[in-house]
């Protein structure tokens, strides 16, 4: 299997920056808003794009969208500053 830069520096203890927009007609509050977001974390640790979801290697951001229609949900992932 192919792994990815993120893959590599993720496993490799590098800090990861990880923002999460959620778009939807309906806002969270803020505490379900990032509990909402915990079985992604999970999955993304299955997956090796996350060594950990620890604040030792995850810098994590959850924002929110009011949107009509479909909900949508926007990862992006970059090296942290702080790595």
């Amino acid at each position: 299997a192919q792994r990815t830069f993120l893959q590599d520096y993720a496993q490799g203890g590098g800090k990861i920056k990880l923002t999460i927009t959620i778009c939807k007609p309906r806002m969270f509050d803020p505490d379900n808003a990032y509990a909402s977001v915990k079985p992604c974390l999970d999955a993304m640790v299955r997956c090796v794009f996350l060594k950990d979801d620890s604040a030792r290697y995850l810098d994590l951001s959850v924002k929110q969208e009011k949107k009509r229609g479909r909900p949508v949900t926007i990862f992006t992932l970059e090296p942290a500053n702080d790595a």
